[in-house]
């Protein structure tokens, strides 16, 4: 599903581009389900937006502090792994 390594794009004054690239016939869910966690987020430290490219997500992540940046990037990844976990078991 995960297509080689996740590719941190830029970490510099707590914020971090990850750029995911994921085959997958299921991008669209893939996206939709991490797209809600990012809606959903109910706090002042953290920022995230997604943006969906041909075969990747692009996620940005901005943080007031280092601790939060660290704490939304491994939410982030975690919930990935999760969703592909989820899509094997249905597979």
């Amino acid at each position: 599903m995960v297509s080689g390594p996740l590719r941190i794009i830029g970490l510099a004054s707590h914020r971090s581009n990850i750029e995911m690239s994921i085959e997958s016939p299921h991008l669209d869910e893939i996206y939709r389900a991490l797209s809600i966690e990012a809606s959903d987020l109910r706090t002042r430290r953290v920022s995230v937006t997604l943006s969906r490219e041909a075969d990747s997500i692009l996620l940005r992540i901005q943080a007031s502090d280092v601790t939060s940046l660290r704490a939304a990037c491994n939410s982030f990844l975690r919930w990935l792994l999760a969703i592909r976990s989820t899509l094997d078991l249905v597979r």
